[in-house]
C-alpha cells in the first residue's frame, strides 16, 4: 500500500520570526551537546518531523547536519529525542535571552588571552551616598575631596573564575586612595558589598544628589561600567572649610 506524504505546511511569518529572534540561529543541537554558541547556517526543524504540524512549541532552529541527523532512522545509535531537544531548546533561549551568545571583550594577562565576563550591579537606592570629604595639607589646609559610597547585589556570570574588585572611583574621576577589596563569586552567585572611594575632581555641588556611574577595575586590570543611580547628598560639614 502506497503511503501518502502529509502536505507540509507552510510556517506563519510570526512563528518563523520568533523561532528565529529566540534562537538567534544558534543550533539546539549544537548547543546542547557542546555549548556552542556560534550562529549556524541551517533549518527550522520540526521536531515531531510532522511537517504539518508548524507550531511553535514544535520547532527549534538547527544547523544543517544535524538536521540531517535528526531526521534520519538508523540502528547503529539511539537517536536525538523530542524530549532532549525541547529540553535543549529551554537552555538554549535562556543563554540567548542572557546575551551569551555575544563575543566577550579579550584582555591579554600573564602571556595569555582571558575572557572578560559580565559583572552585573543593582543598587541598593537607599545606601548611594555622596559628600564632600577632605585630606589635611602639612601647611595645616584642608584639600577638599569627594566621598561616594553605595551598597549593591553583584554578580559575575564567568562559568570558573572569581573576580577580585581591586579599585572603585566614579566614572570621570581618580581614586585617591583606597584600602578595600571584595570578591565576587562565578557562576552567578550574588554577593553583597559595600563600597567606598574618595577620588577627585569633586563633580557634584554641595546639597545637591548627583547621578553618575562606578569604574570598578578587578585583579587582571579589567574594567567594569556599573549602570548610573542617583546618590543623596550626605554632609560632613567639611564643605564649609576653607581650602
Amino acid at each position: 500500500m502506497l503511503r501518502t506524504a502529509r502536505k507540509r505546511a507552510r510556517t506563519s511569518t510570526t512563528t518563523e520570526t520568533s523561532v528565529l529572534a529566540k534562537s538567534a540561529r544558534r543550533c539546539v543541537l549544537c548547543f546542547l551537546m557542546s555549548g556552542d554558541l556560534a550562529e549556524k547556517i541551517g533549518q527550522i526543524a520540526h521536531l515531531d518531523e510532522d511537517r504539518s504540524n508548524s507550531t511553535e512549541t514544535n520547532l527549534a532552529w538547527m544547523c544543517l547536519p544535524h538536521h540531517s541527523l535528526y531526521d534520519s532512522k538508523t540502528s547503529q545509535h539511539k537517536n536525538y529525542t523530542i524530549q532532549e531537544v525541547k529540553a535543549g531548546r529551554t537552555k538554549l533561549y535562556r543563554a540567548i535571552t542572557a546575551g551569551r551568545h555575544h563575543p566577550r571583550a579579550t584582555v591579554a594577562g600573564a602571556g595569555l588571552e582571558r575572557l572578560k565576563p559580565r559583572l552585573h550591579t543593582v543598587f541598593n537606592p537607599q545606601q548611594c551616598t555622596w559628600g564632600i570629604s577632605g585630606i589635611y595639607q602639612v601647611n595645616g589646609t584642608v584639600k577638599k575631596t569627594m566621598s561616594a559610597h553605595f551598597s549593591a547585589t553583584f554578580t559575575n556570570d564567568d562559568d570558573n573564575e572569581p573576580l577580585v574588585i581591586l579599585e572603585a572611583y566614579p566614572e570621570g574621576t581618580r581614586q585617591q586612595f583606597g584600602t578595600f577589596r571584595f570578591t565576587v563569586p562565578p557562576q552567578g552567585c550574588p554577593i553583597d558589598a559595600m563600597v567606598h572611594a574618595t577620588v577627585l575632581p569633586v563633580l557634584g555641588s554641595p546639597e545637591q544628589p548627583l547621578e553618575m556611574r562606578f569604574v570598578l577595575k578587578d585583579q587582571f586590570g579589567r574594567t567594569y561600567k556599573t549602570s548610573k543611580a542617583t546618590f543623596r547628598w550626605v554632609s560632613a560639614g567639611v564643605e564649609n572649610l576653607s581650602g
